[in-house]
């Protein structure tokens, strides 16, 4: 009787589940934050980095921006955000062990506010989940670039249409 080889080693393959697991909807891998700060940190523009969550669920997004912040900046005390852009804030969160306080304030759904210590502060623009990938990430690398100068509306402003040239 002749049998067939499941692999080209002979060895039997392994169920879907174990061998691919970060394939499998039951496995799903842990969501990123789609941030980009400023390289240098010398907060000498408008903004120090941006954020592009994928809702406006905090206790969803926040943990994981809170987390790849403290990885490059360090301990996050506290954190800012406006209440019309953002769904049932609580007053707290804790994250990775640690209780961030989270400030409500009415500024603009397009910005967070990030505090280290009582005078360290960082702003990041908020682009809205909405947004497509190519606009995102205009307003993003603008808003990441040293000495950026322009305002949230600025930056999540829709590119201008240019009009065809008009044929004579």
């Amino acid at each position: 009787m002749v049998s067939k080889s499941t692999a080209s080693n002979d060895l039997p393959l392994r169920p879907y589940r174990t061998s691919r697991r970060h394939l499998s909807p039951l496995y799903p891998l842990p969501s990123r934050p789609r941030l980009s700060l400023e390289p240098t940190l010398t907060r000498a523009g408008m903004f120090d980095g941006a954020w592009w969550p994928r809702s406006r669920d905090v206790e969803a997004e926040l943990p994981c921006l809170i987390t790849a912040l403290t990885a490059h900046l360090g301990h996050i005390s506290r954190v800012g955000l406006d209440t019309s852009g953002w769904d049932d804030i609580p007053r707290c969160l804790t994250v990775d062990g640690l209780a961030i306080r989270i400030g409500r304030f009415s500024a603009g759904a397009d910005t967070v506010s990030v505090t280290r210590s009582l005078d360290d502060h960082f702003l990041l623009l908020v682009v809205p989940p909405w947004a497509t990938a190519t606009e995102a990430a205009t307003a993003m690398t603008a808003a990441a670039r040293p000495g950026n100068r322009a305002t949230a509306a600025q930056l999540l402003a829709p590119p201008r249409q240019f009009l065809a040239e008009p044929t004579t």
